[in-house]
């Protein structure tokens, strides 16, 4: 099991991403990099962004475990709740240029892993992804 912990998270979006590609969970399974690189940014570029007021600097734990069949990651914040798998998927068959802004990253992340459950428990925000390997 690897555990990452960033605080600060501000400023640090690239570099977190490159913290949770290079633990060996991920790491040892290329076959699933852009699955994982794409999840890991729009996760983490949401909790940078949007869990925590401006001034502050926030906090993210990132837990990764390996089973015989799965990559199970979660991260963890004590943001504003914020569940975002309440946000409507969007509508793809509109163009670009229809579509409002917002949603499509959670959608693409829901479509690259195999699981993805979220729930707010002792004042954190918990959203777990599970990959199958």
């Amino acid at each position: 099991m690897t555990v990452l912990h960033f605080t600060p998270i501000k400023g640090r979006t690239e570099e977190i991403v490159q913290n949770i590609l290079d633990a060996p969970e991920i790491h040892e399974h290329p076959e699933h990099e852009f699955a994982f690189h794409l999840a890991f940014e729009e996760i983490v570029s949401n909790i940078v962004c949007y869990a925590y007021s401006p001034e502050a600097e926030g906090e993210m734990t990132i837990e990764i475990v390996e089973s015989d069949q799965q990559v199970i990651i979660t991260f963890k914040d004590r943001g504003m709740p914020f569940d975002p798998l309440s946000v409507a998927e969007p509508d793809t068959t509109l163009s670009i240029n229809e579509r409002p802004v917002g949603g499509l990253g959670i959608f693409l992340v829901r479509n690259m892993m195999d699981s993805v459950n979220y729930t707010y428990t002792d004042s954190q925000n918990i959203l777990e992804i599970r990959k199958n390997i």
